[in-house]
């Protein structure tokens, strides 16, 4: 299982609004990040209710279906899931109930546990039958052996031991069946986590700030720190430092999966990408200079903004994206079957000039390919030169981004070696370019993607780039 979700927690500390409507407005502002479930959890008088189901927020967490959870305190998750684990029943939040209601609880979760096989074995030694495959269901079962004198008692510790026992990124939040708020960010910070206190009434987490400034427009957003739990519950908050941290921010959020409107870790991912696109323009000595700029929409419509101003050359809006959802969280067959429909594109625009195509990122190949097909069949473009806002993907990744082995990267297939570099040599280029019937293509330097996000060199995570 390898997850890229939103999740959402929403705490009224005067314990009188239902807040499950601002949850599940906050969910859809979270759903880039997942788009294949969806569900809601609440806690009233000891008890724990959800609501969950595979489909888009706005299906799934409809008012009718969602307006028996009325409560003061609730989480949502919108999930993400690879190909052959798409049972509804895996849709979050899971709940735990106890006999206690100390020690019931509900919980989403946002990453992927690497070393999911070990725990599984350890958590079977120990007794325990688990009965699904996911790594969702290793974590409830890890926080059941941790809290089982209460939630609110031991959920410090309780993430300490997950700190120790599970490799890879597990950011949470999590509702006590005593009506407590908590979420948490994983040590490492590899994914995206904010808060907001609005009116000193609200407690308010999610994934990605943009989605809390959905619905309270004016709020003031912070990041939990890698290793930090917010609190929130009995008419009171707090954060505290319950883990060390050891930090490797993933910069893929920056570069794909986070909204242009969000701010992560105090860089604004609209600035980032527009300084992804002035770096690439600047180290491009291979682009002709009548060309007009072309991006592949959404995500590289800001890195193209950028190319195009630092080059001054023609910004060209040829391709306009059909709302279908994203194909690199699809399945290989949803992907292909996606991506002959997923642009429209527009000739007039395009017709017998030289495109410099910018797109954010290349991992598979599959949607590019079609797209500069269809390029130059329908768009009777003279020239395609395709130039990537991110450094070439040539390794794994095994927290959170769904590519796991090395046959499906393009860019490693052509350049096999690519452990010992992160800068792919001329005819690597070629050969790629070659594959995909183009005229040249350039990738940004890695260091170019250090100093846009300067502020935290040395804590960002690169692996899928240089192993």
């Amino acid at each position: 299982m390898r997850e890229q979700c939103g999740i959402v927690s929403v705490v009224d500390l005067e314990g009188k609004e239902n807040v499950v409507p601002i949850a599940a407005r906050i969910a859809l502002g979270l759903q880039h990040r997942g788009e294949l479930g969806a569900g809601i959890a609440t806690a009233r008088g000891g008890m724990l209710g959800v609501h969950k189901g595979n489909g888009l927020v706005r299906d799934v967490l409809r008012p009718e279906n969602i307006a028996a959870l009325s409560a003061p305190v609730a989480i949502a998750h919108t999930r993400y899931a690879t190909s052959g684990s798409r049972n509804e029943a895996l849709a979050q939040p899971f709940v735990q109930q106890a006999d206690s209601p100390a020690s019931s609880f509900a919980f989403g979760f946002n990453g992927n546990i690497a070393n999911h096989a070990d725990v599984r074995r350890s958590i079977e030694s120990r007794g325990s039958k688990l009965s699904t495959d996911v790594d969702t269901e290793l974590i409830q079962r890890l926080l059941i052996e941790n809290t089982a004198k209460g939630v609110r008692q031991e959920i410090g510790a309780a993430l300490q031991s997950l700190e120790r026992q599970l490799d890879g990124t597990f950011n949470l939040v999590l509702l006590s069946g005593e009506g407590d708020a908590f979420a948490y960010r994983n040590a490492n910070g590899n994914r995206p986590l904010s808060y907001a206190i609005i009116d000193n009434r609200y407690v308010v987490a999610a994934s990605e700030d943009s989605a809390i400034k959905r619905v309270f427009q004016t709020a003031t957003t912070c990041d939990l720190y890698p290793g930090q739990l917010l609190k929130a519950g009995a008419g009171s908050w707090n954060v505290d430092t319950v883990t060390s941290a050891t930090i490797a921010r993933c910069f893929f959020e920056w570069v794909y999966f986070a909204h242009y409107l969000s701010k992560l870790d105090g860089i604004a991912v609209r600035k980032a990408r527009y300084e992804c696109g002035e770096h690439l323009a600047r180290m491009d000595d291979a682009a002709p200079p009548d060309g007009v700029v072309v991006p592949v929409p959404d995500s590289a419509l800001i890195a193209g903004e950028g190319y195009a101003h630092t080059k001054s050359l023609k910004l060209a809006q040829a391709i306009t994206k059909v709302k279908e959802g994203r194909t690199f969280i699809a399945g290989k067959e949803d992907r292909i079957a996606k991506a002959m429909t997923k642009y429209q594109i527009d000739a007039a625009n395009v017709a017998s000039k030289k495109i410099i195509l910018v797109d954010d990122s290349m991992v598979r190949g599959t949607t590019l390919k079609i797209l500069i097909h269809r390029l130059r069949n329908e768009g009777k473009v003279s020239e395609i030169h395709l130039r990537i806002a991110s450094p070439p993907i040539l390794a794994p990744c095994f927290y959170g981004i769904d590519f796991s082995t090395t046959d499906e990267l393009i860019s490693r297939t052509h350049y096999p070696s690519a452990l010992s570099s992160d800068v792919l040599p001329d005819d690597a280029l070629v050969s790629i370019a070659s594959d995909l019937s183009l005229d040249s293509l350039r990738f940004l330097s890695t260091e170019s993607v250090q100093q846009v996000l300067e502020k935290h060199r040395g804590e960002i995570c690169m692996a899928c780039v240089n192993g």
